[in-house]
């Protein structure tokens, strides 16, 4: 599965993360690190991840 997190005023993608088998149930900023996404799945984990640690790689958008 994989997240993208979006520059919605730019309309650009700003990382992309792969990590969880199967669908993504949720996802959320990290109320203490703005730079950190909480994501949750149906393969029963959640995953803290860095957006800046997952820049975008030519190839990886999706529409």
């Amino acid at each position: 599965m994989s997240i993208q997190v979006w520059n919605v005023e730019e309309g650009t993608v700003l990382a992309c993360y792969e990590g969880h088998i199967g669908r993504l149930l949720c996802c959320q900023w990290n109320g203490l690190d703005p730079s950190e996404v909480i994501t949750g799945g149906d393969d029963y984990s959640i995953h803290v991840w860095a957006v800046g640690d997952h820049p975008l790689v030519q190839g990886q958008l999706g529409r």
